[in-house]
């Protein structure tokens, strides 16, 4: 989740149960975040990445390296509610299939 949803979170006073982390081969994670696109938010003066076709999936962050350290750890709690959930995650090119639970 993101540091800034989760700040937010916190300051209202929720409590949530953190969802279990996956392990994600490597390879499919290099694969997913070379899809990353970052940019510019220059009236909130931060970086936002995302990765296209992974809705939820986004980070923020003061540098770029920042907000794509944060959409890497996106990535990795949003597959792991998914996996959870029994939903699966996507194939990404270069996989050979999508992950299940």
């Amino acid at each position: 989740m993101s540091t800034i949803i989760n700040n937010f979170l916190i300051a209202i006073g929720v409590k949530r149960r953190a969802p279990a982390r996956v392990n994600l081969p490597s390879s499919y994670i290099y694969a997913v975040m070379d899809r990353a696109t970052v940019e510019w938010l220059p009236n909130d003066k931060l970086y936002y990445s995302a990765i296209p076709g992974f809705q939820g999936v986004y980070g923020m962050g003061d540098t770029k390296a920042a907000a794509l350290a944060d959409l890497e750890s996106s990535l990795a709690e949003w597959a792991a509610v998914r996996l959870s959930r029994g939903m699966g995650i996507p194939g990404v090119e270069g996989q050979t299939n999508a992950v299940h639970a």
